[in-house]
């Protein structure tokens, strides 16, 4: 009886230690606040290329949101960010490849 006991607790602790903590693969890009949201929005549109890749990545990964997504790395790559130009290659070929498929 007590081997038995102690496989069922040794097999408790092995199913604890692998539960999730309730965070989504996603979470990181959202914003603490609406604020800092506001903030970043104000960074970018004001020449601050990070905080438009910041904004792109929110509404990618976040929000899902293709087409403001890739409004933001257009504003950064016109200013001329090799990350945001790539980026936005990628998103453009993959949207050429869905339309595609829904045709």
């Amino acid at each position: 009886m007590k081997p038995l006991f102690l496989i069922v607790v040794a097999l408790a602790m092995v199913f604890v230690a692998c539960a999730e903590h309730g965070v989504t693969p996603n979470a990181a890009y959202y914003f603490k606040s609406k604020a800092q949201l506001r903030e970043t929005e104000r960074e970018a549109l004001a020449g601050d290329n990070a905080a438009a890749k910041r904004m792109a990545d929110y509404y990618y990964f976040a929000k899902n949101d293709r087409a403001d997504c890739m409004w933001w790395y257009k504003l950064a790559a016109s200013r001329g960010d090799p990350v945001a130009k790539e980026n936005l290659k990628k998103l453009q070929q993959e949207q050429q490849g869905n339309d595609l498929i829904n045709r």
